[in-house]
């Protein structure tokens, strides 16, 4: 049993699509604490909606304060071995998730498992040192109350400002006590989606922390540093807008209903790199999928990944969804996805490798070794080890044509950047056998 604990403050809507997305995602046994801020958002109404969610109501928490001390009341409710603290702006975009994290900190006997950030070398409110963040960190519950841990940030006076973030006593007190500590992996990343400063752009225009912040800026900042903050701000204010349109499509994805493509919304930089991070994530996650040969889930998640894609990374996506559905015995699928992809004519060689793939596994021998053909013209550096494959195609389909001649020459140029590869040595050495 984890105790999963999230700090709310006016997030309404990325606090629905945490809540569904964790139950969506998440198999037992858990249970879900929030404690909720004071919101004015509708949250308080929001959550009687989730029955299986215990709500706790807090006010008069210091500005600073706010979230990590949110969480420590939390913690004070916490009796299963395990808790997690989970932001309210993360959304859970696919299965066992948390028993592996679980894996991980009982394997390891660990302080906690979660993301660990060195000190940060643009330090707008304070000199943090490194901490473990906390928009997903899993906890051993015993450590943190045996070394009366906090999430509270330490403020110094004589600094004026803050000398430690959310989640850098708990990383603190596991090297003073030589606990051990296991950082998230990157298949268990790739699982979590994390919107980001959802809670911070509420903040920011609140009138206590407007005033709060004056202050700050008389506190020593020269005129560059003073501009670069304000642009942040702003840029956190004016992007969280836009998250909310990309959340509420998510939602709606989750509940089954009909949105609109996220591609007609006006995007800022900080929304395009968004949409690109949930697209790389869920384009990871279908990649494990078909690793597995679990090709419906891969399915769903290619389709889910090319809605917020930029047009290479989208030309990739479909690529790798034509080779599962073709590997699904969907064959019509596959042969829409090549029209559609041969008009867009891409670029990448990843994706005009994927596609001569799909031809020669469709036995299009000439496509595919046109496709083949325009992967190893590509010269660019660090992509070697594709244009070596694309040889060894290029090779085996010359000597299926009857092009014996040929066929040596691209297996001497798939030896040529890996000697080892047994595939070609074992055709010279036939081709060979056969010529004597």
């Amino acid at each position: 049993m984890v105790t999963i604990i999230i700090a709310n403050e006016n997030t309404r809507e990325a606090l629905n699509l945490c809540l569904l997305s964790l139950r969506k995602y998440t198999k037992g046994p858990y249970r879900v604490i929030v404690i909720d801020n004071s919101s004015t958002d509708g949250s308080l109404e929001l959550l009687k909606t989730f029955n299986w969610v215990k709500t706790i109501k807090v006010s008069g928490i210091k500005l600073g304060e706010r979230h990590g001390r949110a969480l420590d009341l939390a913690v004070k409710k916490v009796r299963t071995k395990y808790f997690l603290a989970l932001d309210s702006d993360v959304e859970i975009l696919d299965h066992n998730w948390l028993s592996d994290m679980v894996k991980k900190i009982s394997r390891k006997n660990a302080a906690f498992v979660g993301e660990v950030t060195p000190k940060q070398k643009t330090s707008y409110w304070g000199n943090f040192k490194e901490r473990a963040l906390p928009y997903c960190l899993l906890v051993d519950a015993n450590f943190f109350k045996r070394n009366n841990c906090t999430f509270v940030p330490e403020y110094s006076w004589k600094h004026k400002g803050y000398q430690s973030d959310v989640g850098a006593d708990v990383l603190l007190k596991a090297k003073k006590t030589n606990q051990p500590y296991s950082i998230l992996d990157e298949d268990i990343k790739n699982k979590l989606f994390h919107y980001g400063s959802m809670t911070a752009a509420n903040l920011f225009e609140d009138k206590e922390w407007k005033e709060e912040f004056k202050t700050h800026l008389k506190n020593g900042l020269n005129p560059s540093q003073k501009k670069e903050i304000k642009n942040y701000i702003t840029g956190v204010i004016k992007s969280s807008k836009k998250k909310i349109e990309l959340i509420n499509h998510r939602i709606g994805l989750l509940k089954k209903e009909a949105r609109k493509k996220v591609s007609d919304y006006e995007s800022t930089s900080l929304i395009k790199s968004t949409l690109n991070n949930l697209s790389l994530q869920l384009y990871h996650l279908a990649q494990k999928h078909l690793e597995f040969k679990n090709y419906k889930a891969s399915i769903l998640k290619f389709n889910e990944a090319q809605r917020y894609a930029a047009p290479e990374l989208k030309y990739e996506i479909m690529a790798k969804l034509a080779l599962a559905h073709i590997e699904n015995k969907k064959p019509k699928s596959t042969d829409l996805l090549l029209e559609e992809l041969e008009n867009f004519k891409p670029k990448n060689i990843e994706t005009l490798y994927t596609i001569g793939t799909l031809y020669k596994k469709r036995n299009d021998l000439k496509s595919a070794a046109k496709f083949f053909s325009k992967v190893v013209l590509t010269k660019k550096t660090g992509q070697e080890e594709i244009r070596n494959r694309a040889y060894y195609h290029l090779g085996e389909i010359s000597l299926h044509m009857g092009k014996t001649s040929r066929a040596v020459d691209y297996f001497g140029l798939c030896l040529k950047s890996n000697p080892n590869h047994q595939k070609a040595n074992q055709y010279l050495t036939n081709i060979s056998t056969h010529s004597i």
